[in-house]
């Protein structure tokens, strides 16, 4: 199996990303409707915010879930992103990716301000040939499929070669829709049934990536 191309999730597959979506939504919450009290986020990471609110109160509409979407977006953008941590050995990972003449992408569900404070800080958005966000096209894409589907045909990708990697079922459906193979971030925030035919590698920590690829291109 040879791999030119590797399509890699930013939240949960690249970085620790839940403390500042934590922080965020405690202040969105606090602010908008504090008699909801405590929530878990956890078990929801993955989708964009506003359907992230919906997972996490599913009798929310209207005015109240965009006035939450809004002020975590002012908290997010303003502090929250500041708090987001690289997952141990991503940078050096993706450093021996180029190396093996791997062309490294990133498509995210999170909007581009956010998505590039966060690269440019933790210095690792040199180390990927295009970054796609929903906002990165007008109209914006309305999926992440539709993102992926756009970068494979700007980028002429043979979708033999190309690789997803992400951490929920949701990458696992994109990769699945878009007709490319896909690697499970096993550390990450999803959770992957052992015995799904949709899931080509499994990973425990992003170095393990490095590996599969040195094997199958050797």
């Amino acid at each position: 199996m040879q791999i030119e191309n590797i399509i890699f999730d930013l939240d949960g597959t690249l970085v620790d990303s839940l403390p500042g979506i934590e922080y965020a939504c405690r202040c969105a919450v606090d602010a908008v409707c504090p008699a909801r009290g405590s929530f878990k986020l956890h078990p929801y990471i993955g989708p964009p915010i506003r359907d992230l609110f919906r997972r996490i109160f599913p009798d929310i509409e209207g005015n109240e879930l965009e006035s939450l979407v809004k002020e975590f977006r002012k908290a997010y953008d303003n502090a929250g992103w500041k708090k987001s941590l690289l997952f141990n050995g991503v940078k050096t990972a993706l450093i021996e990716l180029e190396n093996l003449n791997i062309r490294n992408y990133l498509v995210t569900s999170k909007p581009k301000l956010p998505t590039e404070k966060i690269l440019d800080f933790l210095n690792v958005r040199h180390c990927f040939t295009e970054i796609i966000c929903p906002d990165s096209m007008t109209p914006n894409f309305q999926s992440k499929s539709d993102a992926i589907t756009y970068l494979i045909a700007k980028h002429g990708l043979n979708h033999e070669k190309v690789l997803s990697v992400g951490d929920t079922i949701l990458d696992q459906e994109v990769a699945t829709t878009c007709g490319i193979k896909f690697a499970a971030a096993d550390y990450g925030y999803g959770h992957f049934e052992n015995d799904s035919v949709c899931i080509n590698f499994r990973i425990s920590k992003m170095p393990d990536i490095v590996k599969i690829i040195q094997k199958g291109n050797a």
